[in-house]
């Protein structure tokens, strides 16, 4: 049913890949205050210059808009001529979007957040990589009270789906068509309708907490 198409490159976002792993694995070695979360004692330190400021915030493999394609895969549809349509092949990937964040501190209380994605990309979408940045601010109010505010943002992570070309046989003929609704009663031009073209959830991200301690 489907037109021969070109795959894109394997190793297209290979060199960004294993830059950003080769740094995470620098910052778990060579890091040893390196941790899951920024504590207020590490913003407090003093004399520090960027490498010891600077620590691991996060580290994963995978996201919301990669889990989404995820569920396209292995889903297959029988053809007008009864073949069945595997969308495997069109949505497989060799890598897993992969991301890091670090935190580097720039003054007391207050921390840098910056990091970036590799993206993802398979025949028939992409993933582009993203780059994410804020900052943590976190002070006393009192001996026993604490405020801390966490803000990030992005730029780029679009998903963004590519088209198939179907071929309907002599009534329909070759026609653009949506990879995952080429079976579906739609007409071909109205799938198009359906393409995905989206951003990452939580583009923006501000949290506000207040901690009280009782001794």
């Amino acid at each position: 049913m489907f037109k021969n198409s070109t795959i894109g490159s394997k190793n297209e976002n290979g060199i960004v890949a294993y830059i950003m792993l080769a740094a995470g694995l620098c910052s778990l070695l060579d890091f040893s205050r390196a941790e899951s979360y920024i504590s207020y004692g590490n913003l407090m330190e003093r004399d520090q210059d960027f490498f010891q400021a600077t620590y691991l915030y996060d580290i994963r493999q995978g996201s919301e808009l990669s889990d989404e394609v995820y569920g396209f895969r292995g889903v297959p549809y029988e053809s007008a001529l009864g073949d069945a349509i595997n969308l495997d092949k069109f949505y497989k990937t060799n890598w897993t979007d992969f991301s890091l964040t670090w935190v580097t501190k720039l003054d007391d209380g207050l921390g840098l957040i910056w990091g970036g994605s590799t993206g993802e990309y398979g025949e028939k979408y992409k993933i582009y990589p993203k780059f994410k940045f804020g900052f943590i601010y976190q002070t006393w109010l009192s001996k026993s009270s604490k405020l801390s505010i966490y803000a990030t943002s992005y730029l780029g992570g679009m998903l963004r789906e590519k088209t198939c070309q179907g071929d309907y046989g002599e009534i329909g003929g070759v026609q653009t068509v949506n990879c995952r609704l080429a079976g579906s009663t739609l007409k071909p031009s109205d799938t198009l309708k359906y393409l995905l073209n989206k951003k990452p959830r939580y583009e923006q991200f501000i949290s506000i907490s207040y901690n009280l301690s009782f001794n």
